[in-house]
């Protein structure tokens, strides 16, 4: 791996070639080239290295509840896995770290990430700063993620309802707060996915009562019956 290439990640601006190379020489900076579909990690594992993405990609997935597969991110070049978790006391990762082609990265360990920060105040800037960035995207993604889980779970109960009835008007078979408790979210939640839907103009809301608008979902559940 050329060493100019490491240069140009944000965390190693300002280091020089001799920097890195001594780095490098004394085993602190590891690379790594993973082939399409590697497990660099699996769910649960312990982070004991930073590793930064220098060509490639790589995606984070787990399986739900309902044996769904979901992507919870990809990261592409410049980013960096499991540095958010390198200081927790439980620091595991919460998915299957995957290559999603061949990936080149190098590995920091944790005593190497001490050393820097304490020594180059502009390595601990960036370091931060990509740990603020990847976190704000992984909230964003799980925000994501559960919005798209409510709205599954309401749909299913949709369809269990209206195959129960024939009937495009159909009652919630709970309140709205028990619902919320079933599926594990907070009531505003399940009040604000019913106001997208309906805004979209996929249902009608009067209190407990809902109006089925999509001729999809109908057309669809029929044909399962």
């Amino acid at each position: 791996m050329n060493i100019k290439t490491l240069q140009r990640h944000p965390l190693f601006l300002k280091f020089s070639e001799q920097d890195l190379q001594h780095l490098m020489d004394t085993a602190k900076l590891l690379f790594h080239t993973y082939k399409h579909d590697h497990i660099l990690h699996h769910q649960n594992d312990k982070a004991n290295h930073l590793e930064i993405i220098l060509h490639g990609s790589i995606i984070i997935q787990r399986t739900d509840i309902t044996g769904k597969l979901l992507t919870i991110a990809t990261l592409k070049k410049n980013d960096i896995i499991g540095g958010h978790l390198l200081f927790c006391d439980d620091g595991q990762y919460s998915g299957d770290v995957i290559a999603k082609q061949e990936t080149d990265c190098v590995s920091i360990d944790r005593n190497t990430i001490l050393e820097l920060c304490q020594k180059n105040i502009i390595f601990l800037e960036s370091f931060l700063k990509l740990l603020s960035d990847n976190t704000q995207r992984l909230s964003q993604k799980i925000q994501e993620t559960t919005q798209q889980t409510i709205r599954n779970q309401l749909i299913l109960i949709f369809k269990k309802q209206y195959q129960k009835t024939n009937s495009s008007r159909i009652t919630l078979p709970t309140n709205k707060k028990q619902l919320a408790q079933s599926i594990g979210v907070a009531r505003t939640s399940i009040s604000r996915q019913l106001k997208q839907m309906s805004d979209e103009q996929l249902i009608i809301v009067n209190r407990s009562q809902i109006t089925l608008l999509s001729k999809e979902w109908i057309e669809r559940w029929k044909s399962e019956d």
